[in-house]
């Protein structure tokens, strides 16, 4: 099945898929008047489009044809929280990386924040409440940002390139110990940062620490 839709305006077009029902697409063309596009199944590429962007639509098909989904009202909405925290509670701006950053920094996080780290859990320990801990989850998140900004500013190039490797290798640290040496020699040469994993067995020499790493089959 096949939908033939004329726009008859230069309006956005919105294409791609959702993850849920009015969700925005991933991605959006500029439709062009009186250009004809030719709209697959939903169930390969839905087509989302605001109800005033067409003057006609052609299904071509059989008994069997899937509906085309169409999605009214402007995909682009920036979003609104619709819970916004209290004015009284101080603000505390994100840190502004994603996953793959993150995991990068993220024993070097650990071990920068050990202590505000501790203080959080014992307090959510204490209240389930998550009101109750606000004030200790701010000073987490101040402090990480604290080290992210450290790392940047001593050690951007190896930070970079360890976090680009575990983006291109699903985030396995296996994949990455090369860019990670490079990473831990600079961080523990100018900022003295230490690096613990946690269960790391006593007396034996920690995994990123291996001079000769062996590499094998890993079953789960």
């Amino acid at each position: 099945m096949a939908v033939f839709l004329t726009v008859d305006s230069p309006e956005v077009v919105a294409v791609g898929s959702r993850s849920g029902p009015g969700r925005p697409v991933t991605r959006e063309v500029t439709a062009k008047p009186s250009t004809t596009w030719i709209v697959g199944p939903p169930s390969l590429s839905p087509y989302y489009i605001p109800s005033s962007s067409y003057n006609s639509l052609d299904h071509q098909g059989g008994s069997d044809q899937e509906p085309i989904h169409l999605y009214y009202g402007n995909t682009q909405k920036p979003f609104v929280d619709p819970t916004p925290m209290p004015n009284d509670v101080p603000k505390v701006s994100e840190l502004g990386v994603s996953s793959a950053p993150l995991k990068s920094a993220s024993f070097y996080i650990g071990s920068f924040c050990k202590p505000y780290s501790e203080d959080f859990m014992l307090c959510k320990a204490e209240d389930q409440n998550p009101e109750h801990c606000l004030k200790e989850g701010r000073r987490v998140t101040r402090c990480a940002q604290e080290a992210i900004t450290k790392i940047k500013a001593a050690c951007l190039d190896e930070f970079t390139s360890h976090w680009k490797c575990l983006d291109r290798n699903n985030h396995g640290f296996e994949f990455c110990r090369k860019p990670e040496n490079d990473l831990n020699a600079c961080l523990f040469q100018k900022l003295q940062f230490k690096k613990e994993i946690p269960g790391s067995p006593s007396g034996q020499v920690p995994i990123h620490e291996k001079k000769n790493p062996i590499y094998g089959p890993i079953q789960r």
